[in-house]
């Protein structure tokens, strides 16, 4: 028997969802009138997809969620009695077909509704979320043509139309296949953008409030993140338990208490977002002019549709059997930049004349780093040689480099052990030793001083140097809770270095190593916090990666490394928590109570719950991967 078709067009908005399209698709085939993907710019092969599906494929630039939604209903050909809205992870399920063809089949002006609000089913890690507040979970999606519009919101926006409106109850599926990389990414800009919405309600910026139609569930959690959440203390906490205890969130066992753990941390970076814009406008009235930016990171309002990271891969990295040989280095037109030093930025009076007996080329790795590399030269300025690794950068980086006179490179980055062994190999320095600071770090005088009487004193068997660091954030050095003291190696002897493991790369010297007892700068949230989940994001996958890896080859902990050095005892205590239960929060009490990290006042909070969140990352991540390779149990 023939499926009936049915007077429905149906709207999905793509980027990139290759994984998830097929599946949405299937269950639309054969008995709707019209299926329009609308896609802002894929480049996985999405839009040929969806055409070989049968598929309507429009291109429009990204501008929002519900602006894209909006020009969709305002431009394309919709013929249909009415209009069915579904994300490209959602799939329609044989009871809601039926449902919804019961409720089509009828003459519109017969039915009573002009909408119906949708049922969702969500999974998370591959496990339907049955409790935890999240279900049912109501979305106005099915409406009359011209009916519905999508209210003027950034993110997390819902439909509007007049009543009366009708509830469907067989759940549709919601199952994002892009991985937990992915996730997160996704909700790190969902955070932005929702701490940008609270901000203009908080204050009375936002122009549209239409909320008539909304579901009773939608208005009270609006409520609750308007005047509670960002007013009470550990705002994550309280989710938690809301979700976990009073929403009978242990009903869904692990993945329950995982998924109310990741809603927690979403909750907690809505709430440092919100507060540093908050910050931010009392600086301003203050006189000072920080922008919301310089907490937060640039606000995505045509930005989500961007390629997010995906965790695709199961297998633990390998390390190659020989060291990476790399071709030689090609610079980006370094001969025919124009030479400018920057003004100096340190007194005179130092203690050391640099050009006196110039023995250090500087070497910066770097991508899209425009926010923080002119600040980073500056404080190397008095080198001769500045080399300047770059990955790509789409932003001014390169220009800024080549303004300070460096000699800028260009290679892809793959992982961080051939990336350096290449800039070590391929590039040939002046001079014999190397300093090598992140684009985020700034050298003070008096390490620089430090540095050049080191390697002019010929009396000094040193090949490397390691130097202890002063983590920067909001406006203040916090000691405490970045675990200080962390030694890196920054100063070394080109020739005298190697190294080991792809990810959390460890410097291997052929000589002796020394210490200096000056400290450099570490910048790492002049970008913003969003920037900083990002980063931390792709870090997670490695750490997840070397987690699973360290367990497969061996999983024995070697307890002698307590007593090595710092390198070797950090080691050996990260190995000890792959196998603690509540990583996450233990961290968290770790920093904030035993590292007495409560003295950094609210910078050492705000610090210690972003770390807990990244450790999170890692521990689901772990989950994912340890799910995907049935060798290990979950």
């Amino acid at each position: 028997m023939p499926t009936q078709m049915s007077s429905i067009d149906v709207l999905i908005i793509t980027h990139n969802e290759v994984l998830n399209l097929p599946h949405c698709l299937s269950a639309l085939t054969g008995w709707v009138q019209n299926i329009y993907v609308i896609d802002s710019g894929s480049t996985d092969g999405t839009q040929e997809l969806a055409r070989q599906a049968g598929a309507h494929v429009h291109h429009h630039d990204w501008p929002g969620y519900a602006a894209q939604r909006n020009w969709a209903l305002d431009h394309l050909p919709l013929s249909a009695d009415w209009t069915l809205i579904l994300d490209a992870d959602e799939v329609v399920t044989p009871e809601l077909k039926a449902r919804i063809q019961a409720i089509t089949s009828q003459d519109p002006a017969t039915v009573h509704e002009n909408g119906f609000f949708l049922n969702r089913l969500s999974y998370f890690l591959g496990e339907p979320i049955r409790h935890c507040g999240y279900f049912p979970s109501w979305n106005l999606r099915l409406f009359k043509r011209g009916q519905g519009r999508y209210e003027n919101r950034s993110v997390h926006e819902h439909v509007v139309i007049e009543d009366p409106v009708g509830y469907i109850r067989e759940p549709m599926t919601h199952h994002d296949r892009r991985g937990i990389e992915h996730f997160f990414a996704k909700h790190n800009r969902y955070s932005t953008l929702e701490a940008s919405e609270l901000f203009r309600e908080i204050r009375g910026l936002r122009q549209d409030k239409a909320e008539a139609n909304l579901s009773a569930q939608t208005k009270r959690r609006r409520w609750l993140k308007r005047y509670v959440s960002h007013r009470i203390p550990f705002p994550s906490l309280w989710r938690f338990i809301y979700m976990y205890v009073f929403r009978f969130g242990f009903l869904d066992g692990k993945q329950g208490f995982r998924f109310c753990q990741f809603i927690a941390a979403y909750d907690g970076m809505v709430s440092l977002k919100l507060r540093h814009f908050i910050r931010s406008e009392r600086s301003k009235s203050k006189g000072v002019q920080p922008s919301v930016e310089a907490f937060v990171g640039p606000q995505p309002d045509t930005g989500l549709a961007i390629p997010e990271g995906n965790l695709t891969s199961s297998s633990p990295p390998t390390e190659p059997e020989e060291k990476h040989t790399p071709q030689a280095a090609e610079p980006l037109d370094t001969c025919d930049a124009p030479i400018h030093r920057p003004p100096k930025s340190f007194p005179k009076d130092s203690a050391t004349t640099p050009t006196e007996q110039q023995r250090i080329s500087v070497l910066i790795l770097t991508l899209n780093e425009e926010d923080n590399l002119q600040r980073c030269l500056d404080s190397v300025s008095w080198a001769d040689d500045i080399v300047v690794l770059d990955s790509g950068s789409t932003d001014r980086t390169v220009e800024i480099a080549k303004a300070a006179g460096a000699r800028v490179y260009h290679r892809a980055f793959d992982n961080e052990r051939s990336h350096r062994e290449y800039s070590l190999r391929a590039i040939e320095y002046r001079h014999p030793w190397v300093y090598n600071p992140d684009a985020d770090e700034v050298l003070p005088p008096a390490l620089r001083d430090e540095m050049l009487e080191a390697v002019n004193d010929p009396s000094r068997n040193e090949t490397a140097y390691r130097v202890r660091f002063k983590n920067m954030f909001m406006g203040r050095w916090i000691r405490r809770s970045s675990l200080y003291p962390v030694w890196v190696m920054r100063l070394f002897r080109p020739d005298s270095i190697s190294f080991r493991r792809k990810i959390n790369l460890e410097y291997v010297t052929e000589g002796e190593e020394g210490y200096f007892k000056n400290h450099f700068e570490h910048y790492s949230f002049n970008k913003g916090i969003a920037a900083w989940f990002e980063k931390h994001n792709l870090y997670s996958t490695y750490e997840a990666s070397e987690t699973v890896s360290f367990v497969q080859q061996s999983g024995k902990i070697n307890w002698r490394d307590l007593w090595g050095g710092t390198v070797a005892r950090r080691r050996m205590l990260k190995q000890v928590s792959y196998y603690l239960p509540f990583r996450a929060v233990m961290r968290f009490l770790y920093m904030y109570i035993f590292r007495l990290g409560v003295l950094d006042g609210r910078a050492g909070l705000t610090y210690c719950i972003m770390i807990s969140v990244y450790e999170y990352m890692i521990v689901l991540k772990v989950k994912e991967l340890r799910r995907r390779d049935r060798a290990l149990p979950m």
